[in-house]
C-alpha cells in the first residue's frame, strides 16, 4: 500500500497543475506550478485526497491572490470561512492563512494562540517559500533556496473548529496578530539577550567576589546551559544593588 502513496500524490498535483494552468499562463502559470508544489510538498496524501483537485487549486489560487503584496516586516492574517461563489471552495471549517517573514517559533505561537481560544487545529500546512518582492512588497516570483533569490517566507495554513460569527472570526485574527507581533519583538531581541547572557558568565566572578567557588561554578555552568538552546529568552533586566546602613 505504501508504495503507491507517492505516484498517487504525484497524480493528484498533476491534476491540480493542470487546472491551474488553465487560470494563468506564461511566467504566471509556471509559478502558480512551483507555487502548488512548494506549498504541498509535505502534505500527506491522505490530508489532501480529502479535497477535489478544483478545491486544492483554488486553494493554491486564492493563496497567491493573498500573498501577493506584504509590506516589508509586517504579517498578513487572514481568517474567512471560504465560499463556492467568492473563493472557488468551501471547507466544514474556519480557514487561517497566514504570511511573515521566516523566524522562530510561528508555528508552536498559532497553535498556542488557537488553543488559547479552546479551538483546535485541524490541520496545517506550513511551507517556507523563497518571495522576491519590489520596494513596494509586490511578489515579482517565487523561487527554491537552491536559487538564491528572494527572501524566506513562512506560509501557514490552518484549519481550525468552525465559527461564523463574525466577532469571533475577528477575535480569532486578534488574537494571531497579537501573537505574531510578540514573537517578532521576540526574536529582534534574541540575539542581544544572548548576549547579555554570554557576558553574564565572564562577568558574574566580579558581580558576587564573595560567592563561593563552588556555587559560583554552578551559576555559570546553569548560564552556558540556558544559552545553550536549553531557554527561551523573552526579556533582560538589570538589577542594582544598593546597600544602605549596611543592608
Amino acid at each position: 500500500m505504501t508504495s503507491n502513496i507517492e505516484p498517487d500524490k504525484q497524480d493528484l498535483l498533476q491534476q491540480v497543475i493542470d487546472i491551474l494552468s488553465q487560470q494563468f499562463s506564461g511566467i504566471q502559470a509556471k509559478q502558480a506550478s512551483y507555487y502548488a508544489k512548494a506549498f504541498f510538498r509535505r502534505v500527506p496524501i491522505e490530508e489532501l485526497s480529502q479535497e477535489e483537485p478544483a478545491a486544492l487549486a483554488a486553494i493554491v489560487s486564492e493563496q497567491m491572490e493573498f500573498i501577493r503584496k506584504r509590506p516589508p516586516g509586517e504579517a498578513l492574517i487572514s481568517v474567512f470561512n471560504p465560499t463556492l461563489e467568492e473563493d472557488g471552495w468551501e471547507s466544514k471549517h474556519t480557514i487561517v492563512e497566514m504570511v511573515n517573514d521566516d523566524m522562530p517559533f510561528l508555528v508552536d505561537s498559532s497553535n498556542v494562540a488557537i488553543a488559547e481560544l479552546n479551538m483546535s487545529v485541524h490541520l496545517m500546512i506550513h511551507p517556507v517559500i523563497h518571495v522576491e518582492r519590489d520596494e513596494q512588497g509586490q511578489v515579482k516570483g517565487y523561487f527554491s533556496r537552491s536559487e538564491k533569490r528572494g527572501e524566506p517566507e513562512s506560509i501557514i495554513h490552518m484549519q481550525i473548529d468552525r465559527h461564523n460569527d463574525p466577532e469571533v472570526l475577528a477575535k480569532i485574527k486578534s488574537r494571531l496578530e497579537a501573537a505574531m507581533h510578540d514573537v517578532r519583538l521576540a526574536v529582534q531581541d534574541w540575539q542581544a539577550m544572548l548576549q547579555k547572557a554570554r557576558e553574564s558568565v565572564d562577568l558574574l566572578p566580579s558581580w558576587a567576589s564573595v560567592a563561593e567557588p563552588g556555587l559560583m561554578n554552578e551559576c555559570q555552568d546553569f548560564l552556558t546551559w540556558m544559552k545553550n538552546d536549553h531557554f527561551v529568552f523573552l526579556g533582560c533586566r538589570d538589577y542594582k544593588v544598593v546597600r544602605k546602613a549596611g543592608q
